[in-house]
């Protein structure tokens, strides 16, 4: 039905909000429809199975009918304007034997986000994983050392191997002790699963964990566990899941570079 006061291939007297019900499907006529608009977008996120469950997408039409801010290609993250930001990388799978999930997090993305954070003068970095042989989880974290690189080595801080406890929730349990203790209110999680639904003392209470920092999920390989992933950053505060899967060489990936920096810089991303 054209627009009150408008025709159907003029411009609209009211803004015009379009929405795709699948990716990519007529896209460039929605565009269309939302530029001959005043003030109309074109949302490019797919309206969900289940719009009523959707925290993301209920936030977006929170940014609509209030006013609020809400970014679709730039989540909401802590960082902005270059301030100091403070990272706990989680590594939520076994990593007692070396495997393709340990080789990525660990040999790639942790230099990767390690060298955009030296941009951020004063950010913080650290890491927990767990070894389920025999049963215990390693930490640090420490102020962002822009002399450091894969080629010269990780000098540690904080370094630390206790016990698995109950209720870790995957390391986002203390992943947040850690960033409390930094004491900065600009902080991120980044929990990174191989796609397995694991189980153990690390890993129990994952599911009712809320948190407080924005979490960013991301799968390493299989889709068994993205239902879990999604549940883990709807429960925190303007995290996002990723579904794509992360490549095998991250380094190299321009895709995962820029969604890095959208998540650290505050950068856009297509």
């Amino acid at each position: 039905m054209p627009l009150a006061g408008g025709s159907g291939v003029g411009q609209g007297w009211v803004s015009g909000l379009s929405w795709p019900a699948k990716p990519d499907v007529g896209a460039r006529g929605l565009r269309a429809i939302a530029a001959n608009s005043p003030g109309g977008k074109f949302h490019t996120i797919p309206v969900p199975e289940r719009p009523m469950l959707s925290t993301r997408f209920s936030l977006l039409l929170d940014s609509i009918f209030d006013g609020t801010t809400f970014e679709e290609v730039n989540p909401p993250t802590a960082s902005s304007e270059n301030h100091p930001l403070d990272v706990v990388m989680v590594y939520a799978f076994d990593c007692t034997e070396s495997t393709l999930a340990w080789s990525k997090v660990d040999g790639s993305i942790f230099w990767l986000v390690h060298e955009k954070l030296t941009r951020l003068v004063d950010s913080c970095m650290g890491y927990i994983y767990p070894m389920l042989t025999p049963n215990n989880y390693t930490s640090d974290m420490k102020v962002v050392d822009p002399a450091e690189s894969k080629a010269t080595g990780y000098t540690a801080f904080d370094w630390r191997r206790l016990p698995c406890t109950k209720n870790m929730a995957s390391g986002l349990a203390e992943a947040h002790k850690m960033l409390r203790n930094r004491g900065n209110q600009n902080g991120i999680i980044l929990f990174f699963s191989d796609g397995l639904l694991n189980k153990g003392d690390f890993f129990d209470g994952t599911e009712n964990f809320k948190s407080e920092v924005p979490v960013h999920t991301f799968t390493l390989g299989g889709d068994a566990y993205n239902q879990g992933l999604q549940a883990i950053a709807d429960n925190s505060r303007g995290g996002m899941f990723h579904p794509v899967p992360v490549p095998d060489r991250p380094q190299l990936s321009v895709r995962f570079s820029e969604i890095l920096d959208s998540l650290l810089l505050g950068t856009k991303t297509n």
